[in-house]
């Protein structure tokens, strides 16, 4: 790439993309084409692209513009070429603004990006302490039915003991309802998350 200073703070670069303009700090890009007219071929004959180019004539200065737009001078004397470089200033001139309304807008967009993140996150959080708390709920209420159950268990079996001691008198230790009684009370107390050895399934 050749280089050659044009004025103070300036210069022109020949670069295989154009003509590089360095000009108040901002670089662009400026390139010379010539006009064309396209023509849409015959549907028959579409077989290397839908259009033909038709040459003009007529050379145009184009700057290029960010996203592949272009502002173009039609240039037909020195006249046209003062009224490119005037545009070529007043792009330059406005390139500032235009950055920092897409900086902003990239900064924006970031930003909405991060709150949508956020937002998920929430969701996600708000749903796993939902979920534990059921899930410690469903522990809690298992414990409450169990407990339950026990103590109806061990209601029944006092009812039964004092109705044979009416009945029968005292309990005889060794004999075979003894023992089918020691039992039942054993399995009430491991039923009972109370009293049973691996204790409540959920704790505080």
């Amino acid at each position: 790439m050749s280089c050659f200073s044009v004025s103070k703070g300036s210069a022109v670069a020949l670069a295989p993309q154009g003509t590089v303009v360095h000009l108040s700090g901002e670089t662009e890009i400026i390139r010379l084409r010539e006009g064309t007219i396209r023509h849409r071929k015959a549907a028959t004959d579409r077989s290397f692209g839908e259009y033909t180019y038709e040459a003009t004539g007529l050379l145009y200065l184009v700057v290029l513009e960010p996203g592949n737009a272009k502002c173009k001078t039609l240039i037909r004397g020195e006249d046209d070429v003062a009224a490119f470089l005037g545009k070529l200033q007043k792009t330059v001139a406005r390139r500032p603004a235009a950055r920092a309304k897409t900086e902003e807008r990239e900064r924006l967009w970031q930003a909405e990006q991060e709150r949508r993140k956020e937002q998920v996150r929430l969701a996600a959080e708000a749903r796993r302490q939902w979920d534990e708390q059921q899930r410690r709920f469903d522990a809690f209420f298992k414990d409450v039915a169990r407990w339950e159950k026990a103590a109806r268990a061990r209601a029944y079996l006092l009812a039964f003991t004092q109705e044979h001691e009416r009945l029968d008198g005292a309990m005889i230790p060794g004999t075979a309802l003894d023992g089918w009684l020691r039992w039942l009370h054993w399995y009430a107390d491991q039923l009972d998350p109370l009293t049973s050895t691996d204790g409540p399934g959920e704790r505080p």
